[in-house]
């Protein structure tokens, strides 16, 4: 049983809901930072062997405030010399608003 004093997604309260998503947006935009979100264009065509679409192209671009919410790039194993190449294993979480986002 939900709580009726705490429910979030109650009928008539849209304009209280509206100015919580746009005070996250506004402070998301004073202490976070510009990204650009590359979305990726898949083709089909996949590679059996690597298991990757060779053909998958990026064509357009957008910037979009976010907020850095973890890094681990400076930690003990991001980069790894291995048999085939170098690998990277940096790692970083983003706090985006869905607002923003569409």
């Amino acid at each position: 049983m939900m709580n009726p004093y705490f429910s979030s997604h109650r009928v008539g309260f849209a304009a209280e809901q509206n100015l919580v998503e746009n005070m996250t947006i506004e402070s998301i935009e004073i202490a976070g930072l510009e990204v650009m979100y590359i979305p990726r264009k898949i083709s089909g065509s996949v590679d059996l062997i690597f298991g990757e679409d060779v053909l998958s192209s990026f064509e357009s671009y957008a910037p979009l405030p976010a907020y850095l919410l973890d890094f681990s790039g400076y930690g003990g194993q991001s980069e790894m010399l291995q048999r085939f190449g170098m690998e990277i294993r940096d790692t970083a979480s983003f706090i985006i608003s869905r607002k923003r986002y569409r």
